[in-house]
């Protein structure tokens, strides 16, 4: 391999690392945010976040709790295994999940509405 296409690789290996890096920091926070939902009813302050401020337009009210797939599985008492057979089967009519960043969130009241026509069918 030439100097010039060894270094090009060098750089991009580096790029991929700091990429891996940033998605990690991207989890943890929205791992934060949505704990910070299900503990306020409110807004969502200007806190820095990677070093950077959230500008006051991009301050958004929190009207829902959103759960993670460990949550939602603790909440109904099932195995995340289970959780993601659920999800799958549509003759269950599970709600749907949404994706934030690289994670699934289910807002909590479509789970609370799931599990009470679950118990009416019983």
């Amino acid at each position: 391999m030439n100097p010039a296409a060894h270094s090009l690789a060098a750089s991009c290996m580096r790029i991929a690392e700091h990429f891996a890096a940033i998605a990690t920091e991207l989890e943890n926070f929205e791992d934060a945010l949505a704990s910070l939902g299900a503990q306020e009813q409110g807004h969502v302050d200007d806190a820095p976040v990677l070093g950077l401020r959230r500008s006051k337009m991009s301050s958004t009210k929190v009207d829902q709790k959103f759960l993670s797939v460990a949550a939602v599985a603790e909440r109904l008492g099932i195995d995340k295994r289970t959780l993601r057979r659920l999800r799958l089967d549509k003759s269950q009519r599970f709600p749907e999940a949404r994706r934030i960043g690289s994670s699934l969130r289910w807002r909590s009241d479509e789970i609370d509405s799931w599990t009470e026509r679950q118990k009416e069918r019983a």
